[in-house]
């Protein structure tokens, strides 16, 4: 089974958790309806998704100051 965390918090400790009990995803409910198809079709895929506005602290946490790259 593949899950999207839908939620109207962005704060970091819940994409932590989200993504660490293994969801697919995290998304944002100011996500517009073409993001919310985009994040169903990318998880029944087999794909994650981020909302884009959490994919940049994402990105941050796991590479601080810009070393992954």
């Amino acid at each position: 089974m593949r899950v999207l965390l839908f939620t109207t918090f962005d704060l970091d400790e819940y994409i932590d958790e989200a993504l660490a009990i293994g969801a697919s995803g995290f998304l944002l409910k100011s996500a517009s309806p073409e993001e919310l198809v985009a994040a169903v079709r990318a998880a029944a895929a087999g794909q994650g998704w981020l909302s884009p506005s959490v994919t940049r602290r994402v990105i941050e946490a796991f590479c601080p100051a810009g070393g992954c790259g």
